[in-house]
């Protein structure tokens, strides 16, 4: 008899505590429901025509970088903007990060022949410089769909370098013909991808042909939302537009959307045009200029000779651009190549990096 009455109050506890956690379940359910729904009617009220239905892989790639991205941009204005649906790559587990640098030094490579450029890249980073007293991170952004994308044995080699890399969809913008952009340039409007990485204080970015050759941790210290160097050509020294090639620049929701709507404005983007000429027009006259070291341009080899060798020794950053680096000994001084040392300086570089991390058949670049 005793027994009885001893189970039948542990029955009458047991109903009662599962009537109270029914009650707050309920409640629970109830408040975000009206969490939710206030949020989605007040998305839906400032831009009622863009989509909300980002796709997985969108909304997973950016997992630490942007973890409300997806809701925080379907609240912006027109023109909308989307993402192509890659292969699915799991994420990097970043629960298994214990700090979180305040900066990041980010690059780019949106097709496969890029990969060994950025190697060579992070690895003069890495040699200058000590990412980790700068409280920073090297994060590469890559594209992996296509025939041209970066395969699974570039990212391999990329992430044996120090790269961080993470797999970044296309982005889609209203009247903007990305088949009309000149193929080199195709896929360099992914960059505006860096305005929501909005867990670093700063970005520092770098063109992948770009080779590095001192330090850089002051130029985190520029003021301003966005700075950059003057551009070179050959009949211009000093231009007022800059190169996009190395950015510093605070990343910014706000900032992202006006770029977005901007960049489908005929007005502010030529249809072949890609990222450069783009932000010149949206930040004419507003952004900061870096010295010509932190952007040292190679065709100033050619057509401003005294200037080049003026500013190399105290040169930062190193921009490859009016020559690529290839495997060969293809631009030599007996046969009048002009820019025949700094493609051997590049190839010094890219020799020790692959004698550094063991790489044995790489074919040498320079």
């Amino acid at each position: 008899m005793r027994n009885f009455r001893a189970f039948g109050t542990l029955t009458l506890l047991a109903l009662l505590i599962l009537i109270i956690l029914a009650f707050n379940l309920v409640g629970f359910s109830s408040h975000s429901s009206s969490y939710l729904s206030s949020s989605s009617s007040s998305s839906s009220s400032s831009s009622s025509s863009i989509s909300t239905n980002f796709p997985e892989i969108f909304r997973n790639t950016y997992y630490y970088y942007t973890n409300s991205f997806s809701s925080s941009v379907a609240s912006s204005a027109q023109p909308a903007y989307s993402s192509k649906k890659s292969s699915r790559i799991p994420p990097f587990d970043y629960s298994l990060v214990k700090h979180r640098p305040k900066f990041a030094l980010a690059s780019s490579v949106q097709t496969s022949k890029y990969a060994d450029y950025a190697m060579t890249l992070g690895y003069s980073i890495l040699k200058h410089n000590d990412i980790d007293a700068l409280d920073m991170e090297l994060v590469l952004l890559v594209r992996i769909d296509g025939v041209d994308g970066v395969t699974a044995q570039n990212i391999t080699n990329l992430e044996r370098v120090g790269w961080k890399v993470q797999v970044a969809e296309e982005l889609e913008f209203d009247d903007v013909d990305i088949d009309a952009i000149r193929s080199w340039h195709r896929h360099n409007l992914n960059k505006l991808h860096l305005w929501t990485w909005t867990q670093y204080e700063k970005v520092i970015f770098v063109d992948a042909d770009v080779v590095c050759k001192g330090s850089f941790g002051d130029i985190l210290e520029m003021p301003g939302d966005i700075a950059a160097s003057p551009d070179v050509w050959w009949n211009k020294l000093v231009d007022n537009r800059f190169n996009s090639g190395v950015l510093v620049m605070r990343p910014n929701l706000d900032e992202f959307r006006a770029l977005s709507r901007a960049v489908s404005d005929p007005k502010m983007h030529n249809p072949w045009e890609a990222d450069q000429a783009f932000l010149n027009s949206f930040y004419q006259f507003r952004y900061y200029g870096l010295s010509f070291k932190y952007n040292l341009n190679m065709v100033m080899v050619e057509f401003h000779r005294k200037a080049w060798n003026n500013l190399w020794d105290e040169a930062v950053f190193v921009h490859l651009t009016v020559q690529k680096p290839k495997a060969g000994e293809w631009c030599l001084k007996e046969k009048g190549c002009p820019h025949w040392e700094v493609l051997d300086y590049y190839r010094q570089v890219n020799r020790e990096m692959q004698s550094f991390y063991g790489f044995k058949n790489l074919a040498v670049i320079g």
